[in-house]
């Protein structure tokens, strides 16, 4: 009976233990967000795009990007997930990192649809790229460390595959440092993605080049999107 008891006693103590990690678990999965630290479109080219997005949305009603009401143009440099605690530490480094950016000519070039995006694609220069790594270098630290690799990664061929896999591994995201893919977003369309493709080459854009007003950090919305109105900090560039 004792022996039984002491057993007894032993598997509670483990269930116990197990609870305090499953709950510790569901602790640190709450208290980590996406966040997407990008630039902003000047308004002659948001006011562009806005339009473009709704003349898409027209064509391919299963578009699933609203930039007029719901989300809002940008430029990506780092989107992942990072540690709640440390929100004010990523505030903090924003500040302290924004007056160190040049003015960047930003050149927007061709719009391409791949799988279930269409998107605006920026020339990676070496002003847009520095800007993007330096602010990787400021806040890869604090986030939300062993995130899993996006799904549409595996699809990639080699040599591309195994580095953005490595970029995931080390920074949470696959479009960093030599993987930067600046670009911005026009549509998302997972329903019927055909109709994406054939809308895309009628779209009437052109070369076009901006200065980004600001740096901020957003919330993010469905498909990696910024959400409007939700910025957590955003800061004046240099015109």
């Amino acid at each position: 009976g004792t022996h039984v008891t002491a057993r007894l006693g032993v598997c509670a103590g483990c269930m116990n233990s197990m609870i305090r990690l499953l709950l510790l678990g569901l602790v640190c999965l709450c208290e980590a967000r996406y966040l997407n630290i990008h630039i902003k479109c000047s308004s002659f080219v948001e006011y562009g795009v806005t339009r473009i997005n709704t003349q898409i949305t027209a064509a391919d009603p299963n578009n699933d990007i609203d930039l007029t009401y719901k989300e809002q143009p940008h430029i990506t440099l780092y989107l992942t997930q990072f540690q709640d605690e440390h929100i004010d530490d990523i505030k903090l480094a924003a500040q302290n990192l924004a007056p160190s950016f040049q003015s960047c000519q930003v050149i927007l070039q061709n719009a391409t649809a791949q799988g279930a995006y269409g998107m605006w694609n920026a020339l990676v220069d070496e002003c847009l790229q520095q800007m993007a790594n330096a602010t990787v270098d400021a806040l890869y630290q604090y986030i939300t460390p062993n995130q899993p690799v996006p799904s549409w990664v595996y699809d990639l061929p080699e040599p591309m595959r195994s580095k953005k896999i490595e970029m995931v591994t080390k920074y949470g995201s696959p479009n960093v440092y030599d993987q930067f893919q600046p670009h911005v977003t026009l549509a998302y369309d997972d329903r019927t993605p055909a109709r994406l493709a054939e809308v895309f080459p009628s779209l009437p854009l052109s070369a076009t080049g901006m200065r980004p007003p600001a740096f901020a950090i957003g919330s993010v919305g469905p498909h990696g999107t910024v959400v409007r109105g939700s910025d957590l900090i955003s800061i004046p560039l240099p015109q």
